[in-house]
């Protein structure tokens, strides 16, 4: 098969590894799915011999889940693209979303899956795999801050945070949910509050988060950032815009 995408498929359901099967043959027959695997320990011995371009993996499985999996493909160093098949566990598809896997809910929409296909050969994931596997658990195992919210505490997760603006002596943080919050706490004491290196002060009035940033325009001074279907422009200082593009390089 000239320009086929081999792909293999994990999941220790035996309907949902058929018919995920049988979707992508009807349907996108340039992927060619090499292999059909119930479990994560006979899958990562099939990644690691066959080598697919894609693989297809149940997150909730007896034994080792496909999170386990995902560290024991990092320990082995071995690189391909995953695809997250589930069917719920709102919080790990909240960390798959953050280290930019693609998932696909079940049970499986074909039009959903040609969308991530789609995207699979338009993009070619721009991160590799290991460092995919960094932000997923550290967004699952990430501390949260907690902060005055007028008369209430609230606690936040860093890794949710897409931009902070200032705002006199209050700030509105703007999270990967489309929520906001405000707080009772200037930009720079913020900023000293959260100390994580993936958040750089872009100007007096905004905090970015670098893990967002699909574009830099330094003769503008402009940065855009880019959540789910999201996209917003924000501007810079000249200091600013020399710290994202050292971080940035």
């Amino acid at each position: 098969m000239n320009n086929s995408i081999t792909a293999i498929i994990i999941d220790d359901e035996k309907d949902a590894r058929d018919g995920l099967a049988f979707l992508i043959s009807e349907n996108i027959p340039e992927i060619q799915v090499l292999e059909k695997i119930d479990n994560a320990e006979e899958g990562l011995q099939k990644i690691i011999s066959i080598k697919p371009e894609i693989v297809f993996l149940d997150v909730e499985m007896p034994g080792k889940s496909g999170l386990d999996l995902m560290k024991d493909l990092k320990l082995n160093q071995v690189e391909t693209t995953i695809f997250f098949v589930t069917a719920f566990n709102e919080y790990a598809i909240d960390a798959i979303k953050f280290a930019a896997f693609d998932y696909i809910l079940k049970p499986v929409d074909i039009d959903e899956l040609k969308i991530a296909i789609n995207r699979y050969k338009c993009e070619k994931k721009k991160q590799n795999l290991n460092d995919k596997i960094d932000l997923l658990y550290s967004k699952l195992n990430a501390r949260k801050i907690k902060l005055l919210s007028r008369n209430k505490y609230i606690f936040i997760d860093p890794n949710d945070i897409v931009y902070c603006e200032a705002d006199g002596n209050y700030c509105f943080i703007n999270l990967i949910d489309e929520t906001q919050e405000y707080v009772t706490m200037q930009l720079g004491k913020l900023e000293k509050v959260i100390q994580e290196d993936f958040l750089v002060r872009a100007s007096r009035t905004f905090l970015i988060n670098m893990n967002y940033i699909t574009e830099i325009n330094p003769k503008n001074r402009s940065v855009k950032l880019q959540f789910d279907d999201n996209e917003i422009e924000l501007s810079a200082s000249r200091q600013g815009m020399n710290k994202l593009s050292k971080q940035c390089s």
